[in-house]
């Protein structure tokens, strides 16, 4: 008896993008399964052909896992129309990669850079809180009362609640922990003390940190490291 699986599972498996952009492709009529328009939830023989915007889907490839120190000025995307440094172009241009969530543009650190959708849409599901560490050097120090704030119940973000773990490192720099994050979330939480964050370091990600890496360098993650990002699933 053939193996069936669920077509987002099969598209994210070969790397062509996380789940949920798969069920965005189905949704909009772009896959077909054998010639026919595929459905949400749809159970595929491993040895059907599925297509994408008329190219046909390449079986499952080797899995690849790097960590990257990702520099300032470099967009976390795989290309930019504008001409613009990229952390895929770091890499062989050969190896279909995308980077696992993202970093602004003058925001440096641990970023991971792989071809596997599926642990690409664990790890970023809010749900599972993936936890990520962060160092803030801000304009100006916080007072007590201003740090014993970011640490409490009371903080909000985009009209939702933020939980997070403010630790002063220095007179201007903060180590934050954080489990969920949003589109320039530790920007927004020092605002709420009306600090700037001038210089932002993300210096780990779930089991992964930057380690003796510089700026711009990268390096495969150890087998050990793989099964831990795994095994949180």
């Amino acid at each position: 008896m053939k193996t069936k699986n669920k077509i987002h599972k099969l598209i994210a498996q070969s790397g062509f993008c996380s789940r949920r952009a798969a069920e965005k492709l189905i949704q909009e009529e772009r896959v077909f399964v054998d010639g026919k328009i595929a459905h949400i939830g749809q159970l595929v023989d491993e040895n059907s052909t599925i297509e994408i915007d008329g190219i046909s889907l390449k079986k499952e490839e080797k899995k690849l896992y790097y960590l990257l120190n990702k520099p300032r000025e470099c967009l976390s995307t795989c290309k930019d129309n504008f001409g613009r440094k990229t952390v895929i172009d770091f890499f062989n241009q050969n190896q279909r990669l995308y980077p696992v969530g993202r970093l602004d543009f003058n925001t440096t650190g641990v970023l991971l850079i792989t071809n596997d959708g599926d642990l690409t849409s664990y790890l970023l599901h809010p749900k599972n809180e993936i936890e990520r560490v962060y160092v803030a050097k801000v304009d100006f120090t916080l007072s007590k009362m201003e740090l014993e704030f970011l640490n409490s119940s009371n903080v909000f973000i985009d009209e939702k609640e933020s939980k997070q773990i403010v630790k002063q490192l220095s007179s201007r720099k903060y180590v934050v922990t954080l489990w969920r994050g949003t589109n320039h979330h530790v920007k927004k939480l020092f605002e709420l003390v009306h600090k700037k964050v001038i210089t932002l370091d993300r210096v780990g990600f779930a089991c992964l940190d930057i380690g003796n890496l510089k700026q711009g360098q990268y390096r495969k993650l150890l087998p050990k490291e793989i099964e831990k990002l795994k095994n949180r699933k």
